[in-house]
């Protein structure tokens, strides 16, 4: 079977939230798709609920397998797809009615990547880009946390298995924005949609940023590894606008790394100890970064290893 788009939902114990996902998708008035659902070991209903789902709607592909996490899910589901484009739809999450029609719109040029900006305002227009433009544009995604989730995207499915392109299942942490790195290092050709079609769960209160992180530098600086690895490794290696852009996102990933300290119970001295172990971790990885300002005020301090005024500028944002 070959449908246009591939829509996979990893599920664990969503039962209150499943149906709703499901219906987003299920009830809009196109047909050139397929859902898979991978029920990852859920101990509620969840299973039962797709089952229901793969009964009543052919689109719906529903697999059961042993608990192995959300990368393994996702991993399972590319295994399983013969869509022209991949899409990701976490089980907590909805698409409004609009979702395959502007899918339609975006990929009308057969862009190899297309990210979704949704805000106020936005009007739906699409913006292609290729060449310097794409490098110039996917260095600013970059140093923003829309390249951090795999959701609100499409890929093209052939550039995914040429490639060998996973989420990396060792990582419980970042997981996502080294599997969409290294994906959009392979595109060729991308398009913005701005248009609202994808509504992010935020008050989750089992999101794993919720809960305190134990080592969080450690699992951040094994990302940003992983990411300047696939660039070494791509045709991009010499592209100083993605290496500042991915430099940029390292040392950023340090205040992220300090600012889960303050989920301790640490005093203020302790928390700034902790702080400036952070920072020499950092500081000893020979990392490039842009000699401008943005950059200079977000590397220099962790550089320095200047944890006191990190931790009074992380008390006011």
């Amino acid at each position: 079977m070959s449908v246009k788009y591939s829509v996979i939902i990893p599920v664990y114990n969503a039962e209150s939230t499943l149906r709703r996902c499901l219906d987003s998708i299920t009830g809009q008035g196109f047909s050139d798709y397929e859902i898979i659902a991978v029920n990852d070991g859920s101990a509620d209903l969840s299973g039962k609920i797709l089952a229901e789902y793969a009964e009543r709607f052919p689109k719906v592909r529903y697999i059961d397998k042993e608990n192995g996490g959300v990368s393994s899910a996702r991993n399972m589901g590319l295994d399983m797809a013969c869509g022209e484009y991949v899409l990701f739809v976490d089980s907590d999450d909805y698409v409004t009615d609009n979702f395959f029609s502007a899918l339609e719109r975006a990929t009308a040029d057969s862009p190899d990547y297309i990210q979704f900006f949704g805000s106020k305002g936005c009007d739906g227009s699409v913006r292609s880009f290729s060449g310097e433009a794409a490098v110039d544009w996917l260095a600013e995604l970059n140093c923003t946390e829309y390249l951090n989730s795999p959701c609100s995207k499409a890929y093209r499915r052939s550039i995914i298995e040429e490639n060998g392109i996973r989420f990396p299942h060792k990582l419980s942490i970042g997981e996502d924005k080294v599997f969409v790195f290294r994906y959009v290092l392979c595109a060729e050709s991308f398009a913005e949609c701005r248009e609202a079609v994808y509504h992010f769960t935020v008050d989750n209160k089992n999101s794993l940023s919720r809960g305190r992180r134990e080592n969080l530098d450690e699992s951040l600086l094994l990302v940003h590894r992983l990411m300047f690895d696939a660039l070494k490794n791509s045709r991009h290696a010499e592209n100083k606008t993605l290496l500042a852009a991915v430099s940029y996102s390292f040392f950023r990933s340090a205040y992220t790394a300090i600012r889960e300290l303050r989920k301790f119970d640490l005093t203020r001295g302790g928390r700034i100890k902790r702080a400036k172990e952070i920072c020499r971790r950092y500081a000893e990885k020979d990392v490039y970064y842009k000699r401008n300002l943005k950059h200079a005020l977000i590397a220099l301090p962790v550089k320095k290893g200047w944890a006191g005024l990190i931790d009074l500028m992380l008390g006011f944002v």
